[in-house]
């Protein structure tokens, strides 16, 4: 007689449970996304942020005998839009022992089958691209890209204002991106920085990351592309300065224009999303795994 394997939801005296469950079996070679290096205490930030009042759960997990043999994260986040609210569950860590695989599917028709949400799925394996398109997921393919962070030649250019600590960083926000700014704070491993000239503000929400050996400013989040692409000899000659960077690492959707001499890194990512999202800017990776674990 096979095991009975049964669904339920992921609830916070769970995390521990689901994060020992995957630091013990992840298997990156079976598909499913987990960072090994996440410590506990960074995995159960992530999923303790005040995002979402009042958030449904952390995900589904499948269970035999009351053993976790399956799980798929979630992320919840109310976002104020000029259209309203809108409730976004961003799909995180989707993982099932081989033996189990054939019951995947249940844990992605449980998140999709609560009401009221725009999903998105932003750290998925190119293994589940097509079961994601089955699943009616839209894709949104993207590159990264490289810019070289290079020393400003030019001194008569446009003075920025550079505004680093958060009282500071809130002061010139407007009240969309200033609860962007706020829902950001005090993630261990992200920093932010506002860019100002006479008559425009920039909030960057990035992180530091070493690839290959080499230091490099890894963008999250900017408010305002164009002034990016606009002032980027400034900006990324501050982080080559300030950071001590080589280069800025950054997705081609996340910008306006693509620099020129900079480097494509990684083609074909594919971002998935489903829902109407309207009022929202996709893809971002604010309110989502990438501020916490994809490394």
């Amino acid at each position: 007689m096979s095991d009975t394997v049964t669904l339920r939801e992921i609830f916070d005296e769970d995390l521990e449970d689901v994060y020992c469950f995957l630091s013990e079996t992840f298997n990156p070679d079976l598909g499913g996304w987990f960072n090994p290096g996440v410590t506990l205490d960074e995995w159960r930030l992530a999923y303790n942020r005040s995002w979402m009042p009042e958030k449904p759960n952390n995900g589904f997990m499948l269970l035999v005998n009351n053993t976790i043999v399956g799980v798929l994260c979630a992320l919840y986040a109310q976002r104020q839009t000029q259209e309203g609210i809108r409730n976004v569950c961003n799909t995180s860590t989707w993982f099932v022992l081989d033996a189990y695989r054939s019951h995947s599917l249940k844990l992605m028709i449980a998140i999709l089958g609560q009401k009221g949400f725009f999903f998105t799925s932003l750290s998925a394996s190119p293994e589940v691209y097509e079961l994601h398109r089955h699943l009616k997921f839209r894709s949104y393919v993207t590159t990264l890209v490289a810019i070289p962070n290079l020393p400003k030649l030019n001194y008569f250019s446009k003075k920025l204002e550079i505004l680093a600590d958060p009282e500071s960083i809130s002061r010139y926000l407007d009240s969309h991106i200033k609860q962007i700014s706020v829902d950001h704070m005090d993630i261990p491993t992200v920093q932010q920085i506002v860019f100002r000239t006479f008559n425009e503000t920039l909030l960057v929400i990035f992180d530091i990351r070493t690839v290959r050996g080499v230091r490099a400013t890894n963008i999250l989040y900017l408010s305002n592309p164009e002034m990016f692409y606009q002032n980027q000899n400034e900006i990324c000659s501050y982080f080559l300065l300030h950071n001590y960077t080589l280069f800025t690492r950054i997705h081609r959707c996340s910008m306006s224009k693509v620099p020129a001499f900079s480097l494509e890194i990684k083609r074909n990512i594919a971002l998935f999303y489903q829902g109407d999202f309207a009022g929202l800017s996709f893809p971002e990776f604010i309110y989502s795994e990438h501020m916490f674990f994809c490394r």
